[in-house]
This record gives C-alpha cells, sequence and structure tokens, in this order.
C-alpha cells in the first residue's frame, strides 16, 4: 500500500465511488419527490400539470445519463490513452 493516501489510484477511486454514490442517492430522493408532487397534482384533478412535470423529469433523466455517458467515455480515453 502507498505510504501517501492522496497518492493511491484506490484513494481516488474511493472518493469517486463515494461521490457518484451520494448523487446518486440524491436523484434517487429528487425522483422520489416528483413522484408525490405528481401524484399529488394527479389527486388534485390536475393531469395536465402532472403530465408536464412527467416530462420535466423525463428531460432531467435523460440529460443526467447523456452527462454519465460522456464522463464514462472521457474516462476511458483518458485510460486508453486514446482520443
Amino acid at each position: 500500500m502507498n505510504a501517501h493516501p492522496a497518492a493511491d489510484p484506490d484513494a481516488g477511486d474511493a472518493a469517486r465511488l463515494a461521490r457518484a454514490l451520494d448523487e446518486a442517492r440524491f436523484h434517487g430522493l429528487r425522483l422520489r419527490a416528483l413522484i408525490v408532487a405528481i401524484r399529488d397534482e394527479i389527486a388534485g384533478g390536475n393531469a395536465d400539470r402532472a403530465l408536464l412535470m412527467c416530462n420535466q423529469a423525463l428531460s432531467e433523466a435523460d440529460a443526467t445519463a447523456e452527462v454519465v455517458a460522456l464522463l464514462r467515455r472521457a474516462r476511458g480515453a483518458t485510460r486508453d490513452g486514446t482520443a
């Protein structure tokens, strides 16, 4: 094991994984809150508003997935040494 944790590649990977897990938890909580809000809109007879909220949530999820895919490609290019 490396004597300097900052220079230890495993420590960097662990920190990245911890950040990713925290971000995933945040997105899970946000999704749950959106579902509750959408359900409340439907219960209140606001189907149009609920549909709009669903579409906004899907757009956010798509944007997040695109960012994750870009980051994965960038990391792969960096590790491979390819562009």
